[in-house]
């Protein structure tokens, strides 16, 4: 039994075919918009969060940074602190 037997008259046939196939383009068409959407937001997302991992390691670097420059800035203050005043003095 042929798929379109029960359906009268070829023009009928030609019509129903080609709405199935529309329908089918329609449907290949909407899958290929969601999988192109889904790669663009995985692109944004991805570059989104590499973003914010570069500004959470840049803070983290910095904080180190301020504490090795004030751990160094507080020698330099201690060892120039006696020969200013001793200079003064003098």
């Amino acid at each position: 039994m042929k798929p379109f037997s029960l359906i009268p008259g070829k023009r009928a046939q030609g019509w129903i075919g080609l709405g199935v196939l529309a329908i089918a383009a329609m449907q290949i068409y909407y899958v290929r918009e969601i999988v192109a959407a889904f790669i663009i937001f995985t692109v944004l997302f991805t570059f989104g969060v590499g973003v914010v991992l570069m500004v959470f390691l840049l803070d983290r670097a910095a904080q180190r940074l301020f504490v090795w420059a004030e751990l160094g800035m507080r020698r330099v203050h201690l060892h120039s602190t006696p020969r200013l005043v001793a200079r003064r003095r003098a």
